[in-house]
């Protein structure tokens, strides 16, 4: 999986251009702007997975199940807090919820991070499909970026040899990140 190379610290050649690529050929090609109208009506209909739209509603969006911070901890997390409680970032995850829920754009993965993805000389290999569902653009892009950003929040903290390899590897996840979205 890519994240097991990355947690080893190694860099794969391409990965932001590979990746953004396949997900945005994947996107147009499960799409009602490439697909008859009766074909795209038939995916949707195969692809509507109620149950697991529900729960991705729910952890995600609404968060009914909680979180996994004891709560003296979340309450020692004053900037967290801050912004998790933010009017503000409530309303725009209840945007956000509405777009998940109501936009059957084209067949998205739903799980698209980076331990659900192989890449290999044939390509990209993805694992775990039992969250796929038609959703909107971009959500498995915003899922991926949201997995390479937290091996970026890794990278922090984790030790190194040197300072100097710590700062190519931030750079590598920023460049690939930026490749992502150039490519889809």
């Amino acid at each position: 999986a890519i994240r097991f190379q990355l947690i080893k610290e190694n860099q794969i050649p391409n990965l932001g251009m590979e990746v953004g690529d396949f997900l945005a050929r994947s996107s147009f090609y499960t799409s009602e702007y490439y697909l008859p109208r009766a074909k795209f009506r038939s995916l949707q209909s195969k692809f509507e997975n109620t149950e697991l739209r529900q729960v991705m509603e729910d952890g995600i969006f609404l968060n009914r199940f909680g979180t996994d911070l004891q709560p003296d901890i979340y309450n020692s997390w004053e900037r967290f807090r801050q912004i998790s409680d933010d009017p503000s970032c409530q309303t725009n995850r209840l945007r956000l919820r509405r777009k998940f829920m109501t936009h059957s754009d084209c067949l998205i993965h739903s799980d698209f991070h980076t331990s659900n993805v192989f890449m290999s000389d044939e390509g990209i290999k993805m694992l775990d499909f039992e969250f796929s569902f038609m959703g909107p653009f971009g959500y498995d892009l915003g899922y991926f970026t949201g997995s390479l950003i937290a091996a970026y929040c890794a990278s922090c903290f984790k030790k190194y040899p040197s300072e100097q390899e710590r700062k190519q590897c931030k750079a590598y996840l920023l460049t690939t990140i930026k490749m992502l979205f150039d490519s889809y």
